[in-house]
């Protein structure tokens, strides 16, 4: 649910190497759900080995889309568990300020989805996202 929520168009330029290493950290059922959203173990172990993919191709284009969203829903993760900011925008070496503005952008956008379930009769769904914006603020404020 966390990488269906991350914001698409997210502009974070990605640390192949430190991606590898929380890769690999995954537990194997969350390994198998970044598979089948086309997560590619290979090409991160040849990026963090400094290989460039080029983004020439709609193909390319589209594989970088979806492993910087990956590297953004493992960032919200972080605050999802309720680890504070700082400690989190450290980990991930990026600045606070971005990891604010993410967390604060994918929190709206629970918040519509939210609602849309809430119209169309999805009390369940709307739940989650109720829960998972909650957990996201949370992580925002401490």
């Amino acid at each position: 649910m966390i990488y269906h929520c991350t914001p698409v168009y997210a502009q974070c330029e990605v640390d192949y190497k430190l991606l590898r290493t929380k890769f690999d950290s995954l537990p194997e059922t969350s390994v198998l759900v970044a598979t089948t959203l086309g997560i590619s173990p290979a090409l991160i172990n040849r990026c963090a080995q400094g290989y460039v993919l080029n983004d020439s191709t709609p193909s390319n284009a589209e594989t970088l889309r979806i492993h910087k969203r990956f590297w953004i829903a493992l960032m919200l993760q972080q605050l999802i568990k309720e680890e504070p900011l700082s400690k989190v925008a450290e980990s991930f070496s990026i600045e606070r300020g971005f990891l604010q503005s993410l967390a604060a952008t994918t929190s709206g956008f629970a918040s519509m989805v939210e609602r849309f379930c809430k119209v169309v009769g999805w009390g369940n769904l709307a739940l989650l996202l109720g829960g998972f914006k909650e957990r996201l603020l949370f992580g925002m404020v401490s």
